[in-house]
């Protein structure tokens, strides 16, 4: 296996080839570079993550594996970031569609309770 290679796999130890462990895009990826390039997406993948474990489906146990691979090697390398900007995507997506699943619930369940107060209100008058 060639020496990048090999420097994603075993911790903490430096490849041989000087010109590759000089190189800042080899280097162990740091914490604050995820919220810097992932934005919005840093702060609302978890709840899509978590979403992924109810109902399990084969297409959500894809996901789920595709999130872990891509989490590791993403942590492993800074060019590797780019690999998790997909499936953190996906997951921050399923946190807006579960908000807007809850939005559209309330407001057609305050849109059922309007109607109901306007028959109550008409059939009062109506006697």
């Amino acid at each position: 296996l060639s020496a990048r290679v090999r420097g994603l796999f075993v911790p903490h130890t430096r490849t041989g080839n000087p010109l590759v462990d000089s190189v800042a895009e080899h280097q162990a990826t740091p914490p604050e570079a995820y919220a810097r390039h992932f934005a919005l997406v840093f702060y609302t993948w978890l709840p899509g993550f978590v979403i992924c474990f109810r109902d399990k489906t084969d297409a959500k146990w894809f996901l789920i594996l595709y999130f872990l691979c891509a989490a590791y090697f993403s942590r492993k390398m800074t060019r590797l970031l780019l690999i998790l900007a997909e499936p953190a995507a996906i997951c921050a997506g399923g946190t807006f569609g579960l908000l807007l699943d809850v939005l559209e619930k309330f407001l057609i369940a305050c849109m059922y309770a309007e109607d109901e107060d306007k028959k109550n209100g008409a059939s009062k008058a109506a006697k």
